[in-house]
């Protein structure tokens, strides 16, 4: 399974942290490893709230060449239906059998040729899905950077005393959800449409509590709105 997050949103959440790295606490290789725990604890919600994981995205396709990093790079994909320039992409495939990932912009598009503004990552033939970045995979991603930024919070403090974090509280509370705020895991499992562009089993659909017209229709700016916090450090 890959994660909905990269580093970099985990980082947006502890602006007051240095930049992960080899030699900070936690290292970067220990937040990518709570990137991955995070995200099968979004998973299993999504799982929980019925929800079709395998067709989170609505639209997808695939790249049968190599795709080498860099700016302006060129990918032939298999369909280029359902595609807008100006799209928010997510790229994901394997680096000698390492999986890579990452979230870029669709700036041309040339029949069923793509340009995307910057690809940090190159990765192997045979490998590559690109997925369009749709309202569903916006709440995902912030949900996983935030349950991520909360576990490398705690690590911060692991050790030390107070040994906790305010901070990491108010992101778990976040990550969480819960009936009142109506948001995190919480909304996933209990609110039918909560996310927007994402298939529910009608079984799943049938079980779940109902919530009201503005919960399970969100609309860009509702979903900004939820998925968006302001912390003063």
């Amino acid at each position: 399974m890959i994660p909905y997050c990269v580093i970099e949103d985990v980082q947006g959440f502890n602006q007051h942290r240095p930049a992960y790295s080899a030699t900070t606490k936690p290292t970067s290789a220990q937040v990518h490893e709570f990137i991955r725990e995070v995200s099968s604890r979004v998973f299993s919600s999504l799982t929980s709230g019925g929800y079709d994981t395998d067709n989170i995205h609505e639209v997808k396709t695939t790249v049968a060449l190599a795709l080498a990093a860099g700016n302006n790079k060129t990918a032939v994909v298999a369909s280029a239906s359902g595609w807008t320039v100006g799209d928010k992409v997510k790229i994901v495939g394997s680096a000698s059998g390492i999986p890579k990932w990452e979230f870029v912009n669709l700036i041309t598009i040339s029949s069923l040729t793509f340009t995307f503004d910057t690809v940090v990552n190159a990765y192997d033939a045979g490998t590559i899905t690109i997925y369009l970045f749709n309202h569903s995979m916006r709440i995902l991603r912030t949900l996983n950077a935030i349950g991520a930024a909360a576990m490398s919070e705690e690590n911060t403090f692991m050790g030390q005393s107070p040994n906790k974090s305010e901070h990491a509280e108010i992101l778990w509370k976040r990550f969480n959800g819960s009936a009142e705020t109506r948001d995190g895991l919480w909304a996933i499992e209990n609110i039918s449409g909560y996310l927007p562009d994402a298939t529910q089993t009608t079984e799943a659909t049938a079980n779940i509590r109902p919530s009201s017209y503005g919960s399970e229709n969100l609309t860009d700016t509702d979903v900004e709105a939820k998925m968006s916090i302001d912390y003063e450090f």
